[in-house]
């Protein structure tokens, strides 16, 4: 895991506090804040010097994050995780900050639409409307896409639409724990009820809140 500064320690108080506060109020908007809070976060465990190139899209927003001095060529896109219905531009940069960091490569991170104000297939459109920007710029081998949870499924249907479309297929894909069961109806969610509170049907309440706290 990475590390956070000492001197950041009043920041992540800060910020809890205003979880605390925000607890008792409708459930999708906690959670919402609970995610960007961890996006905050992790914007600040860089140990090198990360470029911020914002990019604007129909509705939506996103970032090319950039070493100085990358080592790779190519791009990672990363498609943030939350259920589809949380995330904002600064979970994405803080996510994409730390593969950045970690990989010196490129990565360009959107803020797709989210449910339930944008049902489906608001997040598949927006990522491909992505995945075709960069196509202007990266050849597709030079092209990897990864995403956790929400995001690991989404890159699936991206490639699926992407040979739909007759569009060239990525170099490659990274998918950590991707929620590829949107029906949550397969045998894996009863019997890892026990070890995986988040990934079931019916997860107890306040539980993103209470892992955070």
């Amino acid at each position: 895991m990475p590390e956070i500064s000492d001197k950041y320690v009043p920041f992540v108080r800060a910020q809890l506090r205003k979880l605390i506060r925000a607890a008792a109020g409708e459930p999708i908007s906690v959670e919402r804040m609970a995610q960007d809070f961890v996006g905050a976060i992790m914007q600040k465990t860089a140990h090198c010097e990360i470029l911020s190139q914002e990019a604007s899209f129909d509705g939506f927003k996103a970032a090319m994050l950039s070493p100085a001095m990358p080592e790779r060529d190519g791009a990672v896109m990363y498609v943030h995780g939350g259920g589809y219905c949380c995330g904002d531009i600064g979970y994405a940069k803080g996510f994409g900050t730390m593969l950045a960091s970690e990989a010196m490569v490129r990565v360009f991170c959107p803020a797709y639409r989210l449910a339930p104000e944008y049902p489906f297939p608001a997040a598949l459109v927006d990522a491909m409307a992505c995945y075709r920007y960069l196509l202007k710029t990266f050849s597709p081998d030079k092209i990897v896409l990864t995403g956790e949870s929400a995001g690991g499924g989404l890159i699936y249907s991206m490639c699926m639409q992407a040979k739909l479309e007759g569009l060239p297929m990525p170099g490659g894909l990274i998918a950590m724990s991707p929620w590829t069961d949107l029906s949550c109806s397969g045998a894996s969610f009863e019997k890892k009820r026990g070890h995986r509170p988040l990934a079931h049907p019916q997860p107890p309440a306040n539980v993103c809140l209470l892992l955070l706290l």
